[in-house]
């Protein structure tokens, strides 16, 4: 099987299974501005280099942990 008929069959039997997300994303950049849509778009290898790809972490974190800080790509939108 070719890569791209692997994630096509794969892709079918996951469908509802919440993986397609993650698959994309492990696939890189190029796969990234292929199959997401919006802002994901506009990503370069930099902000994914700095966690655009990640949850930012919501604001209670901090004040429960003083330790723990933002990712550097979500920090920016503080």
């Amino acid at each position: 099987r070719s890569p791209a008929e692997y994630h096509s069959h794969r892709e079918r039997e996951l469908l509802f299974e919440g993986h397609r997300y993650y698959d994309i994303i492990r696939n890189g950049l190029e796969y990234i501005h292929t199959y997401m849509d919006g802002n994901y778009k506009t990503l370069d290898q930099q902000d994914v280099k700095e966690g655009a790809l990640f949850l930012p972490l919501d604001t209670d974190a901090f004040t429960l942990n003083d330790i723990i800080r933002q990712n550097i790509y979500w920090s920016k939108f503080e």
